[in-house]
C-alpha cells in the first residue's frame, strides 16, 4: 500500500468532474482497494461532484487517508456554497431529486460508501462528507439475554441499528429484524429464555451480519422438520425457523434434546456496481400449464447483475395447485439468494420446500467476463448444450429438493462466445436433435424458447423451455 498525500480539487466544469475521478480512482487503487470498490468509490464521487456542479455550480472536493484505530480508509468531502438542502432526510430517500437544491445522487452515494453525513443550510450551502473502509470498519459485537417479550424489542432494535450501519437496503434491513423476531421470540416461548449476540462480518471485502443464539432449552428433535413451513410444537424450539431460512443467507442449527440449541445465521450485503459492458448473453423462456388448466407447476428464473447471471428452470412434482406451491417456494429461494454458491442456494430451497411436495431444479450461473459456467442439477430437468468447442457434460443427480435429494453435485465449465443452453422440464419430449432446431443459433433466445415449447410440449402435463445464447448484435 502506497498512501496517497491528501488533497484538494475545485469543482466549476464537467472536466473537473472528470479530473475528481481521476484523482479518486488513483488514491483508492495507491491505498490498495479492489477493483470492484474502487469503481464503487469512483461512482460516488462522480455522483457527488455532478450535483455540485449541477445544483451549485461551484464547490470543491477534498480528500484523505484514514487510519482509525488500525482500519485504514478513504475520506472524500465534497462542499459548496449553493441553495443547500431543506430537507435532508427527503433527499436520501430513494429516487428524490429537485432542481432547486442539491439531493440527486445521495441514496445512491451512500450505497456505495461505508459512511456518509451531511451538514446542509439553506442559502449558505452543503458539506458531504463520505469514507470506504480497506478492510470494512467492524463493529464490535453485541449481546442481549432475551428472558421476556420486552427483550424481543430490545433485540429488534439492536439488530436494525446494525444493520443501517453497516448499509444493508430498508428491505433486507427489515428482513433481518424478522429473523431476529422469529428467533428471539422463540427464545422466550420455547427455551424459557436465552442469548443473543449480533456481529458484523467481512469476507473477501463483503459485508455481513451474523445472528447468533443460544438456549439451554428442550432442544430440537428434528432440526430439517422444524425448518418447515408452519411447523410447530409447544414442546420444542422450531416455530418460525423456515421464515429464518427464507429471510438470511446461511442457517446452521445444532441441537440436543434437553442441553438446547445453537442457531446461527448470516445475511451478506447485496450492492452490485453495475457493468460498464452490455452483457454477452440473451436469455428466453416459454412455458405453459397442462392443457385446460390455469395453474402452471414449473418456473423458471433469469436474474442478472454485475457481470454474472443465473438460470434456473423448477419443476414441482406432479401438477396443479399443490405442484404450483413447490414450484413458487423454491422460485422465490432462487431469486432472493441469486448470488449464493449453487450447492448453498439446493440446500435452502430444500429446507423452503419441506413442507410441500418438493420440485426437481436445474440451476445456471453465467459468469461473462470470464466466460465460465457453473451448473448444478437434481432431479429429472434436462440440460443440453450446443458447444463450439469441447462437449460439455453435466453430473445430474436424481432426488426430489425439499424430500430425498442428495447433495447436488456443482460443476464449472468454460463458456466461450457461441454455446447455447437448452433447459426444458419433463414436459417436453426429450427425443430430439440440435438438427431438428436450426433456427437455435440463428434466432433470439425468447424465439427458440417458443419453438421448443410449440414442438415438444406434452398436452398432459406443464412445460416449460429456458435458452441462454450470445446476444445477437
Amino acid at each position: 500500500m502506497n498512501e496517497p498525500p491528501p488533497g484538494e480539487l475545485p469543482i466549476q466544469s464537467e472536466a473537473d468532474i472528470v479530473m475528481a475521478r481521476r484523482a479518486v480512482r488513483n488514491a483508492a487503487a495507491a491505498l490498495g482497494f479492489g477493483i470492484t470498490d474502487v469503481t464503487r468509490i469512483v461512482t460516488a464521487a462522480s455522483e457527488l461532484t455532478r450535483n455540485i456542479y449541477q445544483y451549485a455550480k461551484s464547490g470543491a472536493m477534498r480528500w484523505r487517508c484514514l487510519d482509525l484505530d488500525g482500519c485504514v480508509g478513504l475520506e472524500l468531502v465534497f462542499e459548496d456554497h449553493g441553495p443547500g438542502i431543506p430537507d435532508v432526510a427527503r433527499a436520501m430517500e430513494k429516487g428524490f431529486s429537485s432542481g432547486k437544491g442539491l439531493g440527486m445522487g445521495l441514496p445512491g452515494a451512500k450505497r456505495l460508501m461505508d459512511e456518509m453525513s451531511i451538514e446542509s443550510e439553506v442559502g449558505k450551502g452543503t458539506s458531504v462528507r463520505v469514507r470506504k473502509w480497506l478492510n470494512g470498519k467492524m463493529l464490535s459485537p453485541q449481546t442481549i439475554e432475551v428472558l421476556d417479550p420486552g427483550s424481543v424489542g430490545m433485540a429488534r432494535r439492536a439488530a436494525r441499528a446494525l444493520a443501517e450501519a453497516l448499509g444493508f437496503a430498508p428491505t433486507a434491513c427489515e428482513e433481518i429484524v424478522l429473523a431476529v423476531t422469529e428467533i428471539a421470540t422463540n427464545l422466550v416461548r420455547h427455551a424459557q429464555g436465552g442469548k443473543l449476540i449480533l456481529t458484523s462480518l467481512l469476507a473477501e471485502g463483503r459485508p455481513g451480519l451474523q445472528v447468533e443464539s443460544h438456549d439451554e432449552g428442550p432442544g430440537i428433535r428434528d432440526v430439517e422438520q422444524a425448518l418447515a413451513d408452519g411447523f410447530s410444537t409447544a414442546g420444542s424450539l422450531g416455530a418460525g425457523l423456515g421464515a429464518v431460512n427464507r429471510l438470511m443467507d446461511e442457517l446452521e442449527i445444532t441441537s440436543e434434546r434437553r442441553r438446547g440449541t445453537r442457531i446461527v445465521c448470516r445475511k451478506w450485503l447485496r450492492d452490485y456496481v453495475a457493468s460498464v459492458r452490455a452483457c454477452p448473453l440473451a436469455f428466453g423462456a416459454a412455458t405453459r400449464p397442462r392443457l385446460n388448466t390455469d395453474v402452471n407447476g414449473d418456473a423458471f428464473v433469469i436474474k442478472q447483475w454485475a457481470e454474472s447471471a443465473l438460470v434456473g428452470l423448477i419443476d414441482g412434482l406432479g401438477h396443479g395447485q399443490f405442484a404450483h406451491r413447490a414450484a413458487q417456494a423454491a422460485r422465490q429461494y432462487v431469486e432472493s439468494h441469486f448470488d449464493l454458491p449453487l450447492a448453498q442456494i439446493f440446500r435452502g430451497a430444500g429446507r423452503a420446500c419441506r413442507a410441500t411436495r418438493g420440485v426437481v431444479m436445474a440451476l445456471a450461473r453465467f459468469d461473462w467476463a470470464r466466460e465460465r459456467l457453473v451448473f448444478a442439477s437434481v432431479g429429472n430437468i434436462e440440460a443440453r448444450v450446443l458447444s463450439q468447442a469441447e462437449p460439455v457434460r453435466f453430473n445430474i443427480r436424481r432426488g426430489i429438493v425439499g424430500l430425498n435429494a442428495p447433495s447436488a453435485v456443482v460443476t464449472e465449465h468454460p463458456w466461450p462466445p457461441g454455446n447455447v443452453l437448452v433447459l426444458h422440464s419433463d414436459g417436453l419430449r426429450t427425443h430430439w436433435g440440435w438438427r431438428d432446431f436450426p433456427g437455435l443459433t440463428s434466432q433470439p433466445a425468447d424465439v427458440s424458447a417458443q419453438a421448443l415449447l410449440r414442438a415438444l410440449a406434452k398436452a398432459e402435463d406443464d412445460a416449460t423451455a429456458l435458452v441462454v445464447r450470445s446476444a445477437i448484435p
